[in-house]
Formats: C-alpha cells, sequence, structure tokens
C-alpha cells in the first residue's frame, strides 16, 4: 500500500498561523465597523449582517481546519486502490466537505455585503444601481451553482466518504472543479472593483481626497491576490482532491476578502484617530514652548554684577510670535 503523505510540512505550519492571524484580524475588523455603524447613527444595514454573516462562518471553517490538522489521516490524495479507509479518514473527508460548503457560503455572504455597501453609497445613480443588481445575480448564481455541483458531485452522498472520492465513474474531479470556480471567482471580484474605480475617477474631489479614497478601495485587490494564489497553489495536476495547503489558503483568501469589505467603512475612525493625534501634537508643542518661553516674566533675571551686557543676545520677540503663530494655525488645518 503507498499514499501519498498529507502531513504538514514547515510551509503548510506557517501558513496555518498566517491564516489564523487574518482571520483574527478579520474579526477584529469586523467589531470595529459594527462600532462605526452604531456611534455614528448610521444604522445597521444588511450589508452589515451579511458581513456579520461571514465572519461568524470563517471562525467556524477556521475551527474545522485545525481539527482537520490535528486528524490530518494523510489519505486526501491516496494513489493506492487498495489503501483502507480509517475511521479518521472518513471524518477528514466530512470535515473537508463541510469547509467546502461554508465557503463558498462565506465568501458568496461577504460579496453581497460588499455590494449592498456599494448600493448605499452610489444608489443615487440609476446606471450604477443596475450594475449592482446585476453583480448581485451574478454571486447569487455563482455561490448557488458551485454549492449545488459539491453537493451532486457523486453519483452516491455517500460515496464521497471513501473510495468513491477518487473513483471517475463514481464522483466528479473537485481539485479541477475547485480550480474552475476559483477562476471564476477571481473574475467576479475583478468586476464588484471596477464599480468604486469608476464613480472615484468621475467625482469632483480634490486630488489628495480622490487618492486616498481609491487607495482605500484598491486595498480590495489584496482579496483578487490572495484568491489568484489560491487557485494556482491549490491545482495539483494528477489528482482529484484537493490537499491541506488549498483549505489553509481558502481560509486566508475569505478572511483576507472580509478586511477588505470592512476598510471603506472605518474612515471615521480614521478621522478621529489624526483628530487626536493632531491635538496631541499640538498640546505637546504648546508645553514645549510655554516652558522656554523667553518673555515669562517670572523667568527673567537681571544679569549678575560685573557682567557686561553690551554682547547679552535676546530673541527676536518676532521670531518667537512667529513660531507659535505656526503652530497654532497648523493644528487648526489639521482639525
Amino acid at each position: 500500500m503507498s499514499s501519498t503523505s498529507n502531513v504538514p510540512n514547515e510551509a503548510d505550519i506557517t501558513t496555518l498561523v498566517i491564516s489564523f492571524l487574518v482571520i483574527v484580524l478579520a474579526t477584529i475588523v469586523a467589531a470595529l465597523r459594527f462600532y462605526v455603524r452604531i456611534f455614528t447613527k448610521a444604522g445597521i444595514g444588511a450589508d452589515d449582517w451579511m458581513i456579520a454573516g461571514a465572519i461568524i462562518s470563517t471562525i467556524v471553517t477556521a475551527a474545522l481546519l485545525i481539527w482537520a490538522n490535528v486528524i490530518d489521516p494523510g489519505a486526501s490524495n491516496t494513489t493506492d486502490p487498495d489503501y483502507e479507509y480509517t475511521e479518521n479518514d472518513v471524518i477528514s473527508a466530512k470535515i473537508t466537505f463541510t469547509i467546502l460548503v461554508l465557503y463558498y457560503a462565506l465568501t458568496g455572504a461577504t460579496k453581497l455585503g460588499i455590494l449592498l455597501m456599494y448600493f448605499r453609497i452610489f444608489s443615487v445613480y440609476t446606471r450604477v444601481r443596475y450594475q449592482i443588481y446585476g453583480l448581485e445575480f451574478l454571486v447569487v448564481g455563482w455561490w448557488l451553482a458551485c454549492t449545488i455541483a459539491l453537493l451532486a458531485g457523486c453519483t452516491l452522498f455517500t460515496a464521497r466518504w471513501g473510495k468513491g472520492a477518487v473513483d471517475p465513474n463514481r464522483c466528479f474531479n473537485l481539485n479541477v472543479f475547485w480550480a474552475a470556480s476559483g477562476a471564476c471567482e477571481v473574475f467576479i471580484d475583478i468586476l464588484i472593483l471596477n464599480i468604486p474605480m469608476i464613480m472615484v475617477a468621475r467625482m469632483n474631489l480634490p486630488l489628495k481626497q480622490k487618492l486616498l479614497v481609491t487607495g482605500i478601495f484598491l486595498l480590495g485587490g489584496l482579496s483578487i491576490a490572495t484568491g489568484l494564489v489560491k487557485v494556482v497553489l491549490g491545482y495539483s495536476p494528477g489528482t482529484r482532491e484537493i490537499d491541506y495547503t488549498t483549505k489553509v489558503w481558502s481560509a486566508v483568501h475569505s478572511g483576507t476578502a472580509i478586511v477588505c469589505a470592512n476598510l471603506p467603512l472605518l474612515r471615521p475612525l480614521y478621522n478621529k484617530f489624526g483628530e487626536h493625534l493632531s491635538q496631541w501634537r499640538y498640546k505637546h508643542s504648546r508645553t514645549s514652548y510655554d516652558s522656554c518661553n523667553p518673555y515669562d516674566m517670572e523667568n527673567i533675571r537681571e544679569p549678575s554684577s560685573g557682567t557686561s551686557t553690551e554682547n547679552l543676545q535676546y530673541p527676536s520677540p518676532l521670531a518667537w510670535s512667529k513660531e507659535r503663530t505656526w503652530s497654532e494655525s497648523t493644528r487648526y488645518e489639521s482639525v
């Protein structure tokens, strides 16, 4: 009996750690999103609930991924037709199947959350509103098609838990299906990212503000990048099942997508942080200037006897007042 070992190597463990950190970051950013919504009294909308559902699914997926890593039977990519599947093999196959179903659900919810957010911002434009409707229909269609294909991928539902998963007469090639659905997902992500890019380019905004807004939306390109990595690294020629690395990169991609979906809504936090920073810097500069004010009456002392006053140099009141005025004007411009 020969089988391809599925034991994670050092690179796989590193990727697992990265995926865990990305999911933690996604959870924090999603919590900040709700904080902003509540304390700015903007209200909780459908886009927020979509992201909440996505983050819960992501956490569950991460827990299942860790469970599968603990079990790790090493039978996913077996090439031996006589391989005897153990109870752990069956459990691992069921966990993998659950992870795949959850993946399509959470990525679909994330994309719908982004589109609903765009609808809040750009719905006043009729043409953009119909584009969003079309993309929502496309996302739901992709979500349902992938889920149904996954559920109906074998002649018997229970065949996927054993040798049937690698039998071409009983189950379809999951490896090819995963790569194809991932490529379609990247294409959809590009279409979604295209909406704010075009709208911001057409807006009559100052250049600095336009670049800032464009940069925030362009962070969505990180999701596209991780999606491409997932497709490229996930496809393994000659196999019919997806491997451990593919599952981990799926978690990285879904976490990155959630982070990118929340960042555009955190601008009030950026502004608040900038305001507090400006106030702190102004207060610090005032303290520094007041402590060395040469015109503080308490610090004026008569020159000691025998000291010539001809060579004493006093700072220019004009120079000091200019520095003081510059500090105050900087503060008001920052605020």
